[in-house]
């Protein structure tokens, strides 16, 4: 078994299975903020290479040293935090409603 793409500890499937098996553990919800979505699981510590393909860092962490977070938390606990917060959509109907009155007007 070898592990495949750009991260490729985080593609090997007994990782994979591992991953499944915190957050079943941690009740499908962030550990901070009890959040449901974009689960991903965090390590406290980091191991050294074993696991089924000889080089995966990630299976020799003992489970509880790995806890789930969502994305946003995640990005926090390793101050990856975006310096400005995402925009809120914009209703554009108003602004068409408007320009269609102008249009009709000139």
């Amino acid at each position: 078994m070898s592990c495949k793409g750009r991260r490729g500890d985080y593609y090997c499937p007994a990782w994979r299975a591992k991953a499944r098996a915190i957050r079943r553990q941690d009740h499908n919800r962030c550990r901070d903020c009890g959040r449901r979505s974009k689960l991903e699981v965090h390590h406290l510590r980091y191991g050294t290479p074993g696991g089924p393909c000889g080089r995966c860092v990630l299976l020799s962490v003992p489970d509880d040293v790995l806890i789930s977070l969502c994305g946003d938390c995640h990005d926090r606990r390793h101050g990856r935090i975006a310096l400005l917060p995402p925009l809120p959509p914009v209703n554009l109907t108003p602004i068409r409603f408007i320009l269609s009155k102008l249009r009709k007007l000139f």
